[in-house]
C-alpha cells in the first residue's frame, strides 16, 4: 500500500544518511548533528508507522491515497484500472508473521532504532559535559 512505500522511501533515506555518515564521519558537522537526524528519521517512519496501524485497525479513516477511486462494475474495468495503477487498501493488512501485521514490526523496529539512536545522543552528550570520566583518566 502506499503507507509502506512511504516507509519504505523513509528506511532508504536513513540508509543513505548512514552511507554518508560512515564516509564523512570526519566532519564536525557530521559529528555534531548526524545521530539527531537519524533520531528524527527514525522517529518519522515510527509515527506512520503507528499511523498505518491505526487505519489498519480501522480507528482512523484510510488517507485518500490509499482507498480505491473508482470501484470497477466489470472485469474488463477492473483490468484496465489494474494496469494503469495498483491501489492495495491501506486498511487491509497484507501480510502476518507469528500473529502480528507487517505494520507491527515496521513499528516495533523504527521504535527501537529510535530509541538507541536516543540512547547514544544522550551517552554522547553526558561524556562530552562530563568533567571527568574513565576515558580520560590517565593511569600513572
Amino acid at each position: 500500500c502506499s503507507l509502506c512505500l512511504y516507509q519504505r522511501y523513509g528506511f532508504l533515506g536513513v540508509g543513505i544518511l548512514c552511507a554518508l555518515g560512515f564516509f564523512f564521519f570526519n566532519n564536525p558537522f557530521v559529528q555534531k548533528w548526524g545521530l539527531t537526524v537519524l533520531f528524527i528519521g527514525f522517529f518519522s517512519i515510527a509515527s506512520l508507522a503507528f499511523y498505518q496501524l491505526l487505519v489498519e485497525q480501522k480507528i482512523v479513516e484510510a488517507p485518500k491515497v490509499c482507498r480505491f477511486q473508482n470501484k470497477a462494475k466489470t472485469v474488463e474495468e477492473f483490468l484496465a484500472q489494474a494496469k494503469k495503477r495498483v491501489v492495495v487498501p491501506c486498511d487491509q493488512p497484507q501480510g502476518y508473521f507469528l500473529g502480528l501485521t507487517m505494520t507491527t514490526y515496521s513499528l516495533l523496529f523504527s521504535l527501537g532504532l529510535c530509541g538507541y539512536t536516543g540512547l547514544s545522543i544522550y551517552a554522547r552528550r553526558r561524556e562530552n559535559s562530563a568533567p571527568y570520566t574513565l576515558a580520560r583518566r590517565s593511569i600513572s
